[in-house]
């Protein structure tokens, strides 16, 4: 059996039940609203998440790259699908989320300190040192350290 067999059979079994008309009619504008913003922006697959009451069309981009060209590209795909029939207004376009995303690689190991030897140095450079930036930047570097050596 085809995808559009089941798919048909599926909506006439929701149409044959009297409770379930409404989803079956959704289900069918739903299914039509998929094929005609696959029509209309090939490059990419989108899928329609719904369609408010007043008329906006949420749908689901692959990464934030292509949500952005599709907020540029917003008005001519929606003055593209209200010339095929549909009734939308505007589009409110959601990235999907990678669950690789969602798993964060456990933290390294923690940081040695600077050795004290090294820090005297700092202390030379920092008091012989002629311009008042780097002067500036050796000494906040020594106070961060010596608070990280008296934790």
């Amino acid at each position: 059996m085809s995808a559009a067999n089941k798919r048909a059979s599926a909506i006439d079994w929701l149409q044959a039940e009297p409770a379930f008309r409404e989803v079956a009619s959704r289900l069918a504008s739903m299914v039509e609203l998929q094929a005609m913003v696959s029509a209309s922006y090939p490059q990419s697959p989108l899928t329609v998440l719904s369609l408010s009451e007043d008329g906006t069309l949420a749908i689901a981009a692959r990464n934030a790259a292509e949500a952005a060209r599709l907020r540029q590209l917003e008005p001519t795909l929606v003055d593209h699908l209200r010339r095929r029939g549909a009734a939308v207004a505007r589009l409110r376009i959601r990235t999907r989320r990678n669950p690789a995303d969602a798993v964060r690689p456990p933290p390294g190991p923690p940081r040695t300190p600077i050795p004290e030897t090294a820090l005297s140095g700092f202390e030379a450079l920092e008091a012989s040192a002629q311009s008042e930036g780097l002067r500036r930047a050796l000494a906040a570097l020594i106070r961060h350290q010596r608070a990280e050596h008296d934790r």
